[in-house]
């Protein structure tokens, strides 16, 4: 699922306590120990550590991703100061989801794409790393259709 997600999370991380203490709109909250799935708790895992996960971008474009994390990070810097300081705390981290590129048709040229390269400005790199805040890109089948 392309877009851009922000989560954190830690085994001792007491997720509740923080988000009383900040307004931020989360999109999931898990809790280590209950289960993934209230619907099926036999056939699904519990969770491994307790966090959190909030929409950043829904856009497809990696680049409007970067823009739309400098914009969460500018609006919520109080918030994530305070959460690289949370005791429990273990990861931080802004998740790019592209679709992946290589052996498509470049309209472009015309032909096909070899590599797939995403490029990741300075800019972001050096308020995620101050915050704390690590950098995952995840690649996505490109659905047919």
């Amino acid at each position: 699922m392309p877009g851009c997600v922000f989560s954190a999370v830690g085994d001792f991380f007491n997720v509740e306590e923080y988000l009383a203490t900040v307004s931020m709109d989360t999109l999931d909250v898990f809790i280590k120990g209950q289960q993934r799935s209230r619907r099926r708790p036999r056939a699904s895992r519990p969770f491994k550590a307790s966090g959190f996960t909030i929409g950043v971008s829904d856009s497809n474009d990696v680049k409007k991703q970067i823009d739309d994390a400098l914009k969460f990070i500018s609006r919520e810097t109080s918030a994530l100061l305070k959460l690289k300081e949370w005791a429990g705390v273990t990861e931080r981290r802004l998740d790019f989801g592209c679709t992946l590129s290589i052996g498509k048709i470049d309209p472009s040229s015309g032909g096909e794409i070899m590599v797939q390269c995403e490029y990741f400005p300075a800019a972001l790199l050096k308020i995620a790393g101050d915050l704390g805040i690590g950098i995952e890109v995840s690649i996505y089948p490109a659905l047919e259709g």
